[in-house]
């Protein structure tokens, strides 16, 4: 079991909202473009993983959401007062909060990467699930925020707002809430998975030492 694991797959699922940020820009047929480059970023992420586990969460919700951004910013064209072009970034991130939102009533989005870093055992304990509530309804937060960002910068619209609302706030936000989570996972993994599989590990080792020479023992006198 490795606690990087969850970070490293959370970070491959969150990746084409980035892609999309970084090649998007809200004029020409950027929307289109946009979408298009996440989309290929979800199949090459998705694809490899989908030989030993169904679609996660965020996976299935952009492709249904890039797909409709693609089809919108085909549509819109070249026009570059369209509103998909002019707030194609703040419909994407918007789309993830609403997703993350609504993983809360159900299983915190977090829940399918993290998993995969724990035993089953610790699936069902109260900490695991409020870690990942947590985490889940924090990155939630963050992307609304990040929304909210992207909103102001076409709203005021000039380049420094640009510059600021579009870029230098949602990168300090995002870093801000991936590494907050990241301290949240790493102490929940090393109080409370760390400490448990090493105890059981030091059980296993002295069960085989001490008490498999007496089961010898005792079926040689029987």
């Amino acid at each position: 079991m490795e606690r990087g694991l969850a970070r490293r797959e959370m970070s491959l699922g969150a990746l084409p909202w980035v892609i999309f940020a970084v090649v998007g820009r809200n004029a020409g047929q950027g929307t289109a473009w946009a979408s298009a480059a996440a989309l290929v970023t979800v199949v090459v992420v998705s694809v490899p993983m989908l030989r030993w586990r169904r679609l996660r969460l965020l996976q299935a919700s952009a492709i249904i959401l890039f797909s409709a951004l693609l089809v919108l910013g085909l549509l819109a064209g070249d026009d570059r007062t369209a509103f998909i072009n002019l707030y194609s970034r703040a419909l994407a991130f918007g789309g993830f909060a609403i997703t993350a939102y609504v993983s809360l009533f159900f299983v915190p989005f977090t829940e399918e990467y993290t998993r995969d870093a724990v035993r089953p055992r610790y699936w069902a304990t109260p900490r695991f699930r409020s870690v990942n509530f947590f985490m889940s309804a924090i990155v939630a937060v963050a992307f609304t925020f990040m929304t909210a960002s992207f909103v102001i910068a076409q709203v005021i619209g000039t380049s420094l707002t640009n510059t600021l609302f579009n870029f230098i706030v949602p990168i300090v936000i995002g870093v801000s809430v991936r590494l907050y989570a990241q301290t949240r996972w790493n102490n929940y993994y090393d109080e409370h998975v760390s400490a448990a599989d090493d105890a059981l590990q030091h059980i296993a080792v002295l069960d085989t030492l001490f008490m498999a020479p007496a089961r010898e023992t005792q079926r040689e006198s029987s």
